[in-house]
């Protein structure tokens, strides 16, 4: 739970050990698939609707607005950070 709040690498990082507990546990792909799928899913859902809706009543704004709000950070952040990442 607390690598959620690390940026970028947090979710990738906390979905590391459920990954190797489906390699060790299952023979084949699937279940590896599933929890990949998982994670993916979660974080969409957990990310851009629940967290919105749940800041955007609890602060007093709307959940458009609080979109509105990642979506510049993240547009005016992206590419400085893609910059050190590739340093």
């Amino acid at each position: 739970m607390i690598l959620r709040f690390v940026p970028y690498i947090g979710v990738p990082l906390a979905a590391i050990p459920p990954i190797v507990l489906a390699l060790s546990i299952d023979s084949g792909w699937s279940l590896v698939a599933e929890t990949l799928a998982l994670f993916f899913a979660g974080e969409l859902l957990v990310g851009q609707a629940i967290e919105p809706w749940l800041y955007g009543r609890n602060m007093g704004l709307s959940p458009v607005a609080v979109i509105v709000a990642v979506t510049f950070w993240t547009w005016l952040w992206g590419p400085v950070g893609c910059c050190f990442r590739r340093r």
